[in-house]
Parts: structure tokens; sequence; C-alpha cells
């Protein structure tokens, strides 16, 4: 957890956080249709780079409601 707390300090704003989301959704997309395979060892890794910055979106939206 702590590793995370120091990686998502370097995330930047939301906006570029959603624009990095929506880059890296697509750029899996794209490889799952290439690949044929959801446990490809670069998807699962794009899958977990992706998942980080989805819980950076969240986070953030989270510290912003209170």
């Amino acid at each position: 957890m702590r590793q995370f707390e120091q990686e998502r300090s370097n995330f930047p704003r939301i906006h570029d956080l959603l624009k990095t989301t929506e880059e890296l959704r697509q750029q899996l997309v794209q490889l799952v249709q290439e690949t044929g395979s959801l446990s490809n060892d670069t998807v699962v890794e794009l899958s977990q780079r992706l998942d980080k910055y989805i819980l950076a979106i969240q986070n953030r939206m989270n510290e912003e409601k209170k």
C-alpha cells in the first residue's frame, strides 16, 4: 500500500488521469484484439497499470468529496 501512496502522489491532475486512463484502455483493447488473449503477459501488465490509474481517479474523487 505504501508503494501505491508514493505512486499516487506523482499522478497529475484528475483531467490528465482521465485522459491517460482512456488512452491505456484503448491500448488494452487493441492489444487483446491483437493477441487474442487476456492472459498474455503484456496484456496483464497493461491491465494492472490501468488499474492503478483507475484507483488513483477514484481516490482523487473521494478526496474531493471530503
